[in-house]
């Protein structure tokens, strides 16, 4: 299922036939960095502001392992190294970064995108449907009212359920499995930027033939990683008790 293929000026991987990561020395898939934030609110909006000490493109790799459904690369930059696994999950390709040094909090990676392709989700969004064009940070605010364009307060991203999930009309969901604030950029043509202010625990990827099928497994998956209590089986906690 996946396909490792090594270029001229990098490599390209594809999950059952469709390109996921386009990795170059011009555009690297993967970068690193260190940054500061502040956060300031004030009846329920917040003013957040990054100081990012340093961007770091991972351009050089090489290859530790490869089959069919496993790869593991190891990306180095300066004095920078990150480790990427990459692999099969029952139905599912799943991409792990691991990097050793503490001081590095910040992470983006780049997947291929498509400049007819729509894209859905990031949780509860209120104003916008198709997400493409715009930059949607994930983080719980007040909504304000009067979502206009512009609102009267707030912003239109604003949501009291965010979450790093997205939808793709191309029938493949991504999903980043993090708690911190992140940025999903889907402003460029050619590539969908994700920026995590952590390295994620994992990122992944489900591609089907019908959009049906992308929502239901998507939806059966995040339902699995809830563990709930016994008593939240109960009939009347679910609404199901005549």
């Amino acid at each position: 299922m996946i396909e490792f293929l090594e270029t001229r000026e990098g490599f390209k991987l594809l999950y059952k036939k469709y390109l996921i990561l386009n990795h170059s020395k011009e555009n690297p898939c993967i970068k690193i960095g260190k940054g500061t934030a502040r956060y300031r609110s004030r009846l329920g909006e917040f003013k957040i502001k990054e100081k990012l000490q340093k961007e770091i493109p991972l351009v050089n790799y090489e290859i530790a392992f490869k089959n069919e459904t496993e790869v593991i690369l190891v990306f180095r930059s300066l004095n920078c190294k990150l480790k990427l696994l990459i692999k099969t999950l029952n139905e599912y390709l799943e991409i792990i970064p691991e990097c050793l040094d503490p001081k590095i909090n910040r992470f983006w990676i780049s997947i291929q995108a498509d400049p007819n392709e729509a894209i859905y989700g990031c949780g509860e969004q209120y104003s916008e449907l198709n997400l493409r064009g715009k930059e949607v940070p994930l983080w719980v605010e007040e909504q304000g009212f009067g979502r206009g364009d512009p609102p009267a307060t707030g912003d239109w991203y604003t949501t009291y359920y965010p979450q790093p999930t997205y939808v793709s009309s191309n029938n493949y969901f991504c999903h980043v499995e993090t708690t911190s604030y992140a940025k999903f950029n889907f402003k460029n043509e050619n590539f969908h930027e994700l920026y995590i202010w952590h390295i994620p625990e994992r990122i992944l990827f489900g591609k089907y033939e019908t959009a049906l099928e992308v929502v239901s497994e998507l939806s059966d998956y995040l339902g699995r990683q809830v563990e709930l209590p016994d008593w939240a089986y109960d009939g009347v906690w679910l609404g199901i008790q005549g």
